[in-house]
C-alpha cells in the first residue's frame, strides 16, 4: 500500500525500476546528498506517517503522466484529504524494434524489470542516446508520431519527463518543466547544428529515434543513467509516456 524510500534522488529512481507497472504511493525521505525529488525531511516523517495511516491524506492527480485520454490512472492512494498532497510524476517507456518491426529485448540484464514486456524499459528521469567512448559523433534520426522531425549529428539526444528536465536535459541546455505539465522533452547533446534546439511535444506523442545509415558513430542507450547497450543501424527506439506514473507524497 505504501513505499517509504530513505535516501537521495537515486533511491527514487531505484523505486521506479522496482515497479515497472502500477506503483504504490511513495514517501520520499531525504537522507542523501541530493534531495530534489525527496521533499520530506527526517523530522517530518513521523507526523506525516500518522496522517497517512489515519487516512487523512489525498491523491493530488495533477497528472504529469500524460494527456488524460492517453493515460490510465495510477493505483488508488490510501491518502484521502488535502493535508497530504500526492504528485503523480510521469515516466517513460521505451521499446526496441529491428528493421522489420519486430520487438527486440534490451541486451543488458540490469534493464530487465519483473513483469515488463520483452523489449521494454522504463525511466523516471530520461532515456538518452550518447556516443559514449566512441570518438565519432552520431547521426540520429527523429520522428514524432511517425512524422520526420529532424536528423541531427551530435554527441546524443535526451528524451526526458518533466521530472527529468532538471537532470541531464538541463545540463544539455533544455528547459525546466513543471512536473504537472503533460509533455515530453527532446534535447540535443552538443549538436553540430545552428538550428536544432530543445523541443517539447505532447505527452501522448511517440518519439522514434534511429541511427542514420551514414552515421560514423554508434550511440549507446541509457535509461535513468544505466547503460543498456548500443542502438545499431536499422534498429528503432520508440519512446512514449508510460501509462503508470509514480505517486510521490
Amino acid at each position: 500500500d505504501l513505499v517509504i524510500a530513505l535516501g537521495g534522488d537515486g533511491t527514487l529512481l531505484r523505486v521506479s525500476r522496482l515497479f515497472p507497472r502500477d506503483v504504490p504511493p511513495v514517501v520520499g525521505v531525504s537522507m542523501g546528498t541530493l534531495g530534489f525529488l525527496m521533499p520530506i525531511h527526517q523530522n517530518e516523517v513521523v507526523p506525516l506517517l500518522r496522517r497517512v495511516l489515519d487516512g487523512t491524506g489525498s491523491s493530488d492527480a495533477h497528472a504529469a503522466s500524460s494527456a488524460a485520454a492517453h493515460v490510465s490512472p495510477s493505483p488508488p492512494s490510501p491518502l484521502s484529504s488535502p493535508s497530504v498532497p500526492v504528485l503523480i510524476r510521469s515516466r517513460l517507456t521505451c521499446t526496441l524494434f529491428d528493421a522489420d518491426g519486430q520487438r527486440l529485448p534490451f541486451p543488458a540484464a540490469d534493464a530487465a524489470q519483473p513483469g515488463s514486456a520483452v523489449g521494454d524499459a522504463y525511466a523516471l528521469n530520461d532515456i538518452t542516446l550518447h556516443r559514449g567512448p566512441h570518438p565519432h559523433l552520431s547521426t540520429i534520426t527523429c520522428h514524432i508520431d511517425r512524422a520526420p522531425l529532424t536528423t541531427v549529428t551530435a554527441d546524443g539526444l535526451v528524451v526526458s519527463t518533466p521530472t527529468g528536465s532538471t537532470a541531464y536535459a538541463l545540463s544539455a541546455g533544455g528547459p525546466i518543466i513543471d512536473p504537472r505539465v503533460p509533455c515530453l522533452g527532446l534535447t540535443p547533446i552538443c549538436p553540430r547544428s545552428l538550428s536544432f534546439r530543445p523541443v517539447l511535444v505532447p505527452a501522448d506523442a511517440a518519439i522514434t529515434l534511429g541511427v542514420a545509415r551514414w552515421s560514423r558513430g554508434q550511440p549507446e542507450v541509457a535509461v535513468d543513467g544505466l547503460r543498456i547497450g548500443p542502438l545499431r543501424r536499422g534498429q528503432r527506439l520508440v519512446i512514449e509516456a508510460s501509462a503508470c506514473g509514480i505517486p510521490v507524497v
